[in-house]
């Protein structure tokens, strides 16, 4: 049995926090929705902590991965997970470096094979750090070298499953919105082997649904 998730964050390094929107418009609508609302109504929640993202998150949405409507005492790190160097210099969240670092994780192989590439992430002001494997554990580790706290895994289900595999979640929070959604991608399928407990309580963000709750059985 895990330790409740604020033991874990204060014993045994940052603590880990998946995060999802489910709805029941198109995959478009929804992107376009959730950021309104939440950016409105849940700001001050959805980005007061570290970023993790991967590589095809960042080349399909192109987001600046700031902070909304809050005060940050410390910069606001974000992570990319790019294994195979495909991020490119022109992605947004190089142009919002003022509101902290971006760490692009790559693979030993894909650096080795494209020098240039990363060496055109490092002018744009990346801080590329390589890694031998492809796995989250040794960046977490890394990351832990940061003073990182606590990240919040804004993930496609290919990361989540990840830190599901790796048994490295802590806490899940998701989103639900009324919106039908058309087109999109499943869920990681940690998320239904990890079912949130009976009795879970949720609140409003503005029109979505925000429940949470702490995974259990992961140590």
């Amino acid at each position: 049995m895990a330790q409740p998730a604020d033991e874990v964050a204060g014993n045994s390094g940052p603590l880990h926090l998946l995060k999802m929107a489910v709805g029941v418009g198109s995959l478009d609508e929804l992107r376009q929705a959730r950021a309104a609302r939440i950016e409105q109504h849940g700001g001050s929640w959805v980005y007061t902590r570290n970023h993790p993202r991967r590589a095809d998150t960042v080349l399909a949405d192109d987001p600046f991965l700031t902070t909304r409507h809050v005060w940050r005492g410390r910069p606001l790190i974000r992570v990319v997970f790019d294994w195979r160097v495909r991020v490119t210099p022109e992605a947004r969240v190089f142009s919002t470096l003022h509101d902290g670092p971006v760490i692009m994780a790559v693979g030993q192989a894909a650096a080795d094979e494209r020098p240039d590439a990363v060496h055109r992430l490092r002018l744009a002001g990346a801080d590329v750090v390589v890694f031998e494997r492809r796995a989250v554990g040794p960046v977490l580790d890394f990351l832990g070298t940061r003073d990182v706290n606590s990240l919040l895994v804004e993930g496609g289900p290919r990361l989540h499953d990840a830190f599901f595999g790796a048994r490295l979640v802590d806490r899940v929070q998701r989103v639900r919105t009324r919106h039908v959604l058309e087109t999109g991608v499943r869920a990681a399928a940690g998320f239904e082997a990890s079912r949130e407990p009976a009795g879970t309580r949720g609140r409003m963000l503005g029109e979505d649904l925000l429940v949470e709750w702490d995974v259990h059985g992961i140590d």
